[in-house]
């Protein structure tokens, strides 16, 4: 039989029907970043989670003290007695795993204490409540228990689950599966998971994961700091492209996950009128990260700040790519874009453009471009042009434009793009004019456009905005 009960927000309530399953610790963590617009809580028990039963099959259940195998499901309301997706916050997953006892959890950012806005990967995923389906946008989370996973782990699984929610192609993969191949030696009490065991977590699971350090061993003090600056730009580009990645911070010894960033301050704060090409990522001051000794969703900015994790801690970010993503950021920004942008300039040298760079596929472009655009020359051209799985979408604005979220250029690049490859650009739209490359190499053709601007590509993060009364 399953029990439901109803509670107001009030966890140390919820703590005297939980008993072992919610630890003090949890009881501080959950009153102190839980949104108080969430006014009713719903307590499920039994609950089977699958990732904890798989862990308590594989391992609890071989131990001498006596650990319960169900969890408990509490459900997030905002609203008291409206049981519908637009008010349903999500569910955390409780589990009988002493100290760290919070398990599996979907909770959609508008749930968080301070959170305002932002952009962040969600995904869609449907729960069942007494008989009715609701749904929340979420990325997933949880703890990690101590003994079984660590904070590697969890950052690799958030991700994988991510992507197997998302897009068929990536198997669904519990917890221990994921823990029970990272190392060739003992696995269990965790140790946690090496910067290759991470990269090799994510292989396993279908992903072409690359490797990106901060600084690099044997360069001076002005190599890295340049080096610094570049290895944060490449934070935000793979995280506009809609693509969370494991951040690994070394000197804290700790992993995290990067799910969003923060919204783009106001540019006339940060550029001048005639700056020349400048990058979207100094605009952003914030990401968004998945710690699991927090909540999700917590902003990191730059700069020191005492006992807070910054941008500055991330040493190394590990990328799951898909496999047709072969063009490297690095080399789209230290070769191919220089090379194109000083033979094909993307609007006048005297005027400050925001330059805007991301990865996504032709399918979402194209679905998005069949929704937004106005300039039918435009838009029918690129629903016919044939185009690679994966492409890099360039987009330059002036200050006026970034402020309307409108672009008067755009490059498309083939994500497969070989190396010395002469045909660098699939299209590139100037003002009124758009220029698009033959695949068999001969002349590019030029279509005059009745529009000179475009609205701005957003569909890899979802925007959020916290609204009074949520």
């Amino acid at each position: 039989m399953i029990t439901f009960k109803q509670f107001k927000r009030d966890f140390a309530a919820i703590q005297n029907d939980a008993g072992r399953f919610m630890s003090q610790s949890v009881v501080t963590l959950l009153e102190a970043e839980i949104s108080r617009a969430v006014t009713e809580i719903w307590l499920e028990y039994p609950y089977v989670d699958k990732d904890f039963r798989a862990t308590w099959y594989n391992d609890l259940s071989k131990r001498f003290q006596e650990i319960s195998r169900d969890s408990i499901r509490l459900h997030l309301f905002y609203k008291p007695g409206r049981f519908t997706s637009e008010n349903y916050a999500g569910f955390i997953t409780l589990r009988d795993t002493a100290e760290f006892t919070l398990g599996r959890s979907y909770i959609s950012p508008r749930a968080l204490e301070g959170f305002t806005s932002g952009y962040c990967a969600l995904a869609r995923y449907p729960v069942q409540f007494r008989g009715m389906e609701l749904e929340v946008a979420a990325f997933p989370w949880m703890q990690q228990d101590g003994n079984v996973s660590r904070c590697a782990h969890i950052a690799a699984w958030s991700i994988i689950r991510y992507f197997s929610q998302k897009y068929t192609y990536y198997p669904e993969k519990t917890l221990h599966e994921i823990t029970a191949y990272d190392s060739n030696i003992r696995q269990i009490p965790s140790r946690g998971a090496t910067v290759d065991q991470i990269a090799q977590i994510l292989r396993r699971n279908r992903f072409e994961p690359d490797i990106y350090f901060r600084k690099i061993t044997g360069r001076d003090a002005a190599d890295n700091k340049k080096a610094s600056r570049l290895f944060e730009r490449i934070l935000y580009t793979v995280i506009e492209s809609g693509i969370p990645f494991v951040a690994g911070l070394q000197q804290l010894k700790h992993a995290v996950a990067v799910v969003g960033h923060g919204p783009p301050t106001n540019p006339d704060d940060v550029f001048g009128q005639n700056d020349g090409i400048v990058d979207s990522a100094l605009l952003v001051t914030h990401l968004l990260i998945s710690d699991d000794n927090h909540l999700p969703y917590r902003p990191i900015s730059s700069g020191p700040q005492k006992g807070q994790t910054t941008i500055d801690n991330i040493d190394v970010a590990i990328v799951p790519f898909s496999q047709p993503m072969y063009l490297d950021v690095q080399v789209l920004f230290d070769e191919i874009l220089p090379r194109v942008e000083t033979h094909m300039p993307p609007g006048p040298a005297d005027k400050t453009l925001i330059r805007r760079v991301f990865l996504t596929s032709s399918n979402s472009f194209k679905k998005t471009l069949l929704a937004t655009s106005k300039d039918a020359e435009y838009r029918e051209k690129h629903l016919d042009l044939q185009m690679p799985r994966f492409i890099w979408v360039v987009e330059y604005a002036t200050i006026a434009e970034y402020r309307k979220k409108r672009v008067s250029a755009r490059m498309l690049f083939d994500a497969t793009l070989l190396n010395f490859a002469s045909v660098q650009f699939i299209s590139y739209k100037t003002g009124n004019e758009l220029c698009v490359c033959k695949a068999n190499g001969t002349a590019p053709e030029i279509i005059q456009l009745a529009k000179k601007t475009e609205p701005r590509y957003e569909n890899n993060l979802q925007a959020v905005v916290v609204k009074s009364g949520r």
